[in-house]
């Protein structure tokens, strides 16, 4: 029987005000007690030398680590000099982000998670063997590798190179199984701080963190009272889990997570301390509300909660940095996506924050959020009217003429950029105009967006799990379904399914699978073939929605489900309960929601009216 991690007693709830809350259990430094005789031994290694760059400590830092990586963690007390380690990471983050990274490099090249994992052997078979002293020690190196990959990209990835998250887990379960007893909040703090900061600085480990079983520990720890536990956990499902899995798992929960989030914000900013004090940071709390939202159930709670007044509270005051103020403005960017949310956010007092001030940010980090959260707004209105393709209105290369293919993709991986530009040199070849974002848009990025896909015969959109996350991609995609433009569906990733904003508008449409560079080529003509019906060099094109690949089963179209099958379909879309329960009442069968979709395209009166009779 897993134990229960609700108890007060083992491990309280921490308020954010209390000065206890974290500083001990992720800053890498031990407080109870030894501050001060740490303070003084850290002037003494720095020997009056002022602490301002990585070159002025770098032999310091290499003959501390050589104290530990030479020591037995069993028998040797190593509080001093890892503690003093983290007293120089953390010092250095303050001074500069780059300074941090240079140390955070060259513990790697002393292999400081090699010499942590030695320990471990194979696993955790043993651990109950150890003393006293060594989780002493484990706990110091743990949150010192967790400050490291803090700023550091290489120590994350060295966290997965050498298998430290699988051991992090393994322990994470005995803890869970009680057969880990010794300090356990400390070393789930530590262990899930590393996996955070790991995921966050290396979002190519997320495929690897879930063969290890990430999401699944997240899930089994999300009903902990101990809130910073509870804090770690959530950042780490939303940035492993995909969009619905921790939707899924978040809903389920015994506890109202939203609302759980929303008071840890309320008290965040109500609390004049960092993240230094309370173990989390407020741009951390909003990154992970921001993707959260990406869910449409998600987005609808945190404005039934009033996290608008939240927002508009680091919109409007001074003392806020600049990647707290991004993120809480990619927070009500992902909540403007929510039809149901326009009204609340006019409402909020956010618009003109946003017109007057924030849209015209030196800091285009902060005026493209806010320029977009505009846009979203402006393009929902009923008496919204895109701009005439005809018009010589035009600042984007490749738009100054109607008939393009656009190419809508996503930045974030090296393989699935280069896959969609060999499809733009390819329709290239083939004598076809096409618009495709290669230097990432500056300027008015948005209207060159708009151009391009309201000037555009064919929007190809090259999806994958990192398209249907990111914001830029669902805007370029929903706004070539609102205008009714003809998609066509690249897949670029083979282990994912569109599901959320993207299946509702991929539904019962073709996808060619580009993920396979030994069928790239005849996925390449079969696009065309469809894409270019009359073409003299295109012939055949296909009549009914398929996955256009002989190396997998053809996909069966939604005209032919049964009630059943369209049943299961509409309890994946993100619509209303109610809405939900009275379509399925309806006992729809595929070709009838073929029917439906076609009246909402060309004869919107029909589809209005069985709507009201719903």
């Amino acid at each position: 029987m897993s134990r229960n991690w609700t108890s007060n007693t083992d491990f309280p709830l921490l308020d954010p005000g209390d000065s206890q809350s974290g500083s001990e259990v992720r800053s890498g430094l031990d407080t109870s007690g030894n501050d001060d005789l740490l303070s003084r031994l850290f002037r003494a290694t720095m020997m009056g030398t002022e602490l301002n760059t990585w070159k002025k400590v770098e032999n310091i830092v290499k003959a501390q680590f050589a104290i530990v990586k030479n020591a037995d963690l069993r028998t040797t007390d190593l509080t001093m000099p890892l503690s003093a380690l983290s007293l120089i990471c953390g010092h250095l983050r303050k001074r500069g982000k780059d300074h941090a990274v240079d140390m955070g490099t060259y513990m790697v090249t002393l292999e400081i998670v090699q010499t942590l994992t030695k320990f471990f052997g194979t696993g955790l078979q043993s651990v109950d063997n150890y003393n006293s002293l060594f989780f002493n020690n484990l706990i110091l190196f743990l949150k010192l590798i967790a400050n490291l990959a803090d700023t550091s990209m290489e120590v994350g990835e060295s966290v997965v190179s050498n298998d430290l998250h699988t051991i992090l887990i393994q322990m994470l379960r005995a803890i869970l199984e009680e057969k880990l007893t010794i300090r356990p909040a400390e070393l789930a703090i530590a262990s899930f701080s590393i996996l955070c900061n790991t995921i966050r600085n290396s979002p190519d480990s997320k495929v690897k963190f879930r063969e290890a079983g990430v999401v699944d520990i997240c899930k089994d720890f999300l009903n902990t009272e101990h809130m910073l536990i509870k804090i770690l956990v959530l950042l780490v499902l939303t940035l492993t889990a995909d969009l619905d899995r921790s939707a899924e798992i978040i809903q389920a929960s015994e506890t109202n997570i939203i609302q759980f989030l929303i008071r840890c914000l309320e008290a965040t900013l109500d609390s004049l301390k960092k993240r230094d004090e309370q173990g989390f940071s407020l741009d951390e709390l909003l990154e992970g509300m921001a993707k959260l939202a990406m869910n449409k159930t998600n987005a609808l709670e945190m404005v039934r909660l009033n996290v608008l007044q939240h927002c508009l509270t680091v919109l409007d005051e001074k003392k806020y940095s600049v990647e707290e103020l991004k993120w809480a403005l990619k927070l009500i960017w992902s909540l403007s996506f929510a039809d149901e949310n326009q009204k609340a956010i006019h409402a909020s007092g956010i618009v003109p924050l946003l017109e007057k001030k924030l849209k015209y940010h030196k800091n285009q980090v902060i005026a493209k959020p806010a320029k977009s959260i505009l846009w979203e707004l402006n393009v929902k209105k009923p008496n919204f009217a895109p701009i005439d393709p005809k018009s010589d209105q035009s600042t984007g290369e490749g738009v100054n003429e109607k008939g393009h293919i656009m190419i809508s993709y996503c930045w974030r991986k090296e393989g699935e950029k280069e896959k969609a530009r060999e499809i733009c040199r390819r329709l290239k070849s083939s004598g076809e105009k096409v618009w495709i974002d290669i230097e990432k848009m500056q300027g008015d990025f948005l209207q060159r967006m708009a151009e391009a896909v309201e000037k555009a015969d064919v929007v190809i959109c090259c999806f994958s799990e990192d398209y249907s996350q990111s914001q830029p991609c669902r805007q370029e995609a929903e706004y070539a379904s609102k205008l009714q433009k003809k998609i066509v569906f690249a897949k670029m990733q083979a282990d994912f399914e569109p599901k959320g904003w993207l299946g509702l508008i991929s539904v019962g449409q073709i996808y060619y699978a580009f993920y396979d560079e030994k069928i790239f080529e005849d996925q390449f003509i079969a696009m065309m073939k469809y894409i270019k019906p009359i073409s003299d060099d295109y012939v055949d094109a296909p009549t009914e929605p398929q996955l256009a690949t002989n190396s997998e089963p053809k996909r069966p179209t939604f005209k032919s489900w049964t009630a059943s099958e369209a049943s299961d379909w509409l309890k994946k879309l993100e619509l209303t309960k109610e809405a939900t329960l009275m379509l399925i009442a309806k006992k729809l069968v595929g070709e009838e929601l073929f029917q439906l979709r076609g009246w909402q395209k060309t004869a919107p009166e029909i589809f209005l009216g069985f709507c009201q009779t719903l």
